[in-house]
């Protein structure tokens, strides 16, 4: 799996996301961050499909988390820094129970 992202430039990210599974479709998913009316919002659009809208709801030195309550799932994604390593996760409540997937990798030296 990989995860690319332009550097920011006016209020601007892009991002692709592609999961590679031996002998299963491959997931993708196109993302950016955006800086909208003084709001930061990470949109992702997975397979292509339309956008769903998360909201910047707190950010630190080391993690950045994003929040859209009314949506099915996930209704939050989480980036957090390690030193060298980055963990994106996923997760929301689905049937009462917290589901969540998660994703890490390392700086390339």
């Amino acid at each position: 799996m990989e995860e690319i992202w332009t550097v920011p430039k006016s209020g601007l990210m892009l991002g692709l996301h592609r999961d590679v599974t031996p002998g299963k479709p491959a997931f993708f998913e196109f993302l950016r961050i955006e800086e909208r009316n003084g709001r930061v919002i990470y949109i992702a659009s997975p397979m292509g499909s339309g956008a769903t809208e998360f909201t910047l709801a707190e950010i630190d030195v080391n993690v950045v988390v994003f929040e859209n309550l009314e949506h099915d799932y996930p209704q939050r994604v989480v980036y957090r820094r390690d030193g060298d390593r980055l963990t994106a996760r996923i997760e929301g409540v689905v049937a009462g129970t917290l589901k969540f997937a998660e994703w890490s990798w390392s700086l390339a030296h």
